[in-house]
């Protein structure tokens, strides 16, 4: 029995040494996850505009990251609402992954100056 017993520990230990490299190990592909939809009330002023009501404005991010190896294999390990997208339509050929959030930053800085 203890034999039995033992090798339920190793076993066991081995599972979670598989589960944790799984989740840190990156796949190809990327998740789009949704955050929760923000109001703009604290965010944007608008002179002689009404308070916010049934018509008031939200917005929603979306965080984007490499899709780990464990969601690739038990796709419910993703979370909710979250989409893959295959790395060849995000990352146009030849462009690296600091390269496109570089561009990303200056798109953002841009919006930015054009927006207010």
């Amino acid at each position: 029995m203890r034999r039995f017993a033992g090798t339920l520990v190793v076993l066991g230990l081995l599972g979670v040494a598989v589960t944790l490299a799984l989740w840190w190990l990156p796949a190809d592909d990327f998740i789009f996850t949704p955050n929760a939809a923000q109001s703009l009330e604290d965010k944007v002023v608008v002179e002689g505009s009404r308070p916010a009501g049934e018509d008031a404005v939200y917005f929603v991010d979306v965080f984007v990251r490499r899709l780990r190896l464990l969601e690739r294999l038990l796709p419910f390990t993703r979370p909710e609402g979250s989409t893959t997208v295959p790395e060849e339509q995000l990352l146009p050929p030849g462009t690296t992954e600091k390269e496109r959030d570089e561009q990303n930053f200056v798109d953002m800085e841009r919006s930015e100056q054009i927006a207010s």
